[in-house]
């Protein structure tokens, strides 16, 4: 039947391009599956939440970010931390060096700092009160970072800043 068809066959070659297709068709699919999973960016599964030992510190905020892109962390504190209508929110300031605060929600009073960490100072109302930070990233790479309280355990924070 094919006998007037000269077909020039490399089999061995034919079977190395299936199968390089093949290892690319799974590259592909580990890339779509990381994107969908958040590994570069806004994606409800790249958040995450950590809080203090204690339970009156919870932080939510994205694992991997972009340089130069806009950021949220939400920071939800319990009533009972309050002291005297205002609670004290300490950072790291090592972290806050790699980082730029565009704006506090609710407006961050005067605050000081030491022991290497600075202070956000916000009103109390008397219930349960939830900060928001819009942070804009400088630096690229792991990102580490210590939140506390006054008196509180710390909450370790872990980004990944893509390029």
């Amino acid at each position: 039947m094919n006998e007037w068809l000269d077909l020039k066959q490399d089999l061995p070659f034919q079977y190395r391009q299936w199968k390089s297709e093949r290892i690319g068709w799974g590259i592909l699919a580990l890339f779509i599956a990381a994107a969908l999973g958040g590994l570069f960016g806004h994606h409800p599964l790249a958040r995450t939440s950590a809080s203090s030992s204690d339970g009156h510190l919870v932080v939510t905020y994205d694992r991997f970010a972009r340089y130069g892109s806009q950021s949220d962390i939400s920071v939800r504190i319990k009533n009972s931390a309050f002291k005297e209508g205002t609670v004290r929110l300490w950072i790291d300031e090592s972290y806050l060096n790699d980082l730029y605060v565009q704006v506090t929600s609710p407006f961050a009073l005067p605050g000081d700092s030491r022991e290497g960490s600075r202070a956000f100072v916000f009103k109390a109302t008397g219930e349960d009160a939830t900060m928001s930070f819009a942070l804009e990233f400088r630096s690229l790479g792991r990102l580490s970072g210590r939140v506390r309280l006054d008196d509180g355990t710390p909450v370790t924070l872990s980004h990944f800043i893509w390029p």
